[in-house]
């Protein structure tokens, strides 16, 4: 009886010892930075999970400021209270945002892998336009408007991780967007200003569609 119960602990710990082995050669985990190359706020954290029998997905997110002085100066002769030829205009902003991604294909080797995933996008944005003025009477003052604004994309992304150490890898890819909610902040008091900046934070530059660069380093968990 001590034998048969001996042979079934040994037998369960056996089962136990390959199952994490199995796990821990079917799944891997990294977290790591990325940055993305045309893009006013780059920077993002990323947690990767790859499972090679199940589930594999990539959930990313960030933070950061940033401005840009992007009405062409005609455009504000559209506002009356303004003079064209004194007043200065700078658009900024605050930024959080978080990217979920599911991976839809992928290809594992021992030194690389091949990563294709579509991201859902959702950003947050404190954004604040400031004319000031330069008046030969009244001397400097200045305008300020703010709004609090969601911007929701999807993306297609491809990347490909390569190995530098057992912990230490990098990666390349690309991106292509499509803009859910094109919102252009301002649009009601400053006339002309889609003709300025195509750009969305944490998305990139164009009218609806957008196409990203993207490169990674990573540490495996």
């Amino acid at each position: 009886m001590k034998f048969k119960l001996t042979l079934i602990i040994i037998f369960i710990i056996h089962l136990n010892i390959t199952a994490q082995i199995n796990f821990q050669s079917n799944t891997k985990n990294y977290i790591g930075y990325q940055a993305r190359l045309i893009d006013l706020m780059p920077s993002e954290i990323s947690f990767l999970h790859i499972n090679n029998d199940g589930l594999s997905f990539a959930i990313r997110g960030g933070y950061g400021e940033g401005s840009k002085n992007n009405v062409p100066v005609y455009n504000l002769s559209n506002i009356r209270t303004y003079n064209t030829y004194n007043t200065d205009f700078k658009q900024s902003f605050e930024v959080y945002f978080i990217k979920t991604g599911v991976v839809i294909s992928k290809l594992t080797r021992p030194t690389f892998s091949v990563l294709h995933l579509i991201n859902f996008n959702s950003t947050f944005a404190n954004e604040k336009a400031t004319f000031k003025k330069y008046d030969p009477l009244y001397g400097i003052y200045s305008t300020e408007y703010k709004e609090q604004n969601n911007y929701h994309s999807v993306e297609y992304e491809a990347n490909i991780i390569h190995k530098l150490t057992s912990k230490i890898h990098y990666g390349m890819g690309y991106m292509f967007g499509i803009k859910i909610n094109n919102h252009i902040p301002f649009k009601k008091v400053i006339p002309g200003i889609q003709e300025g900046s195509s750009y969305t934070p944490s998305q990139g530059f164009g009218n609806g569609f957008y196409i990203n660069i993207s490169l990674s380093l990573m540490y495996k968990l």
